[in-house]
């Protein structure tokens, strides 16, 4: 029996991280940022900033996260 990707939209980013390890699950970040927040420079943010938006499958064992920054 296979077992089910948890879905881990609205998730803090470093607890879906968490969730997603956890179960084995591996997974590719993609960055979208609100005109609004967007940091200045080679800000390095930490990812309890980030916040799961999207969720997508790519193939049977990797799913593709979009995040965006939410502070």
């Amino acid at each position: 029996m296979e077992e089910t990707i948890p879905d881990v939209t609205v998730y803090r980013l470093d607890n879906a991280i968490n969730v997603l390890e956890k179960k084995g699950i591996k997974f590719k970040l993609k960055k979208t940022v609100s005109p609004f927040s967007r940091p200045v420079g080679d800000t390095i943010i930490s990812q309890e900033k980030y916040r799961v938006v999207k969720q997508v499958k790519l193939e049977d064992t990797i799913i593709e996260l979009t995040i965006v920054l939410t502070e």
